[in-house]
């Protein structure tokens, strides 16, 4: 039975030793075949092995701020490096199950926030380089996306300050806005499209542009 598990993981033999000829042979001893050999033999590793580490699962921590006419994005993603975090996404993309990070650790692809953080990627025009700044910033107008993502999200924690919310329920509650209707529009317009002229009137308060079209 240990021959058999041994080969299972250590494809290529001599008469002398076992080897391993790739990483996804190594991280499947890591995360299956140690514990499967521990069952029936003593292990011992070498300090390099021992490093070799299997991350927990990618919690990412989002934080949004409105700031003038800028939308300042702070990412954090724990004890990984947000340097690396371009590479991770683009092993995700590959359909790989896992990430090998420049320390030798290895990540798990598994979880949806790696998707998450792709669509976040695309939507928001994200370079390589822009992923990896400590603080990116984007055009406002783009808070209406951030805030569809976040309700949407599953895995990354966002928080956002006083300012974003504000912006963010002042445009979904528009029918309850301060603007008025032109006392001459009032008597033509229909209901509908007093509440479109509000959200006109709303978006240009905030800076941001919009088409109505009836």
């Amino acid at each position: 039975i240990l021959k058999k598990i041994i080969e299972k993981y250590f494809p290529t033999s001599t008469d002398s030793h076992y080897t391993i000829d790739s990483e996804q042979r190594i991280y499947s001893l890591l995360t299956e075949g140690i514990n499967e050999l521990r069952e029936y033999a003593t292990i011992y590793t070498t300090e390099s092995f021992s490093s070799a580490k299997i991350l927990p699962p990618l919690s990412p921590n989002i934080g949004v701020r409105l700031k003038s006419d800028l939308l300042d994005i702070n990412i954090d993603l724990g004890d990984v490096s947000k340097h690396e975090l371009a590479d991770i996404l683009s092993s995700y993309k590959q359909k790989k199950t896992f990430h090998r990070l420049k320390d030798g650790s290895f990540l798990s692809l598994e979880g949806s926030c790696f998707s998450e953080l792709i669509d976040l990627q695309d939507g928001l025009g994200l370079s390589k380089k822009d992923l990896a700044k400590d603080t990116l910033s984007v055009p406002k107008f783009r808070a209406l996306f951030l805030d569809n993502i976040m309700m949407q999200s599953e895995s990354i924690t966002f928080t956002r300050n006083e300012e974003f919310f504000e912006t963010i329920q002042s445009i979904q509650g528009v029918k309850r806005s301060n603007f008025q209707v032109p006392r001459e529009l009032s008597p033509i317009l229909r209901k509908y499209q007093k509440t479109g002229f509000k959200w006109l009137k709303t978006l240009e308060h905030y800076g941001f542009g919009g088409i109505l079209a009836d």
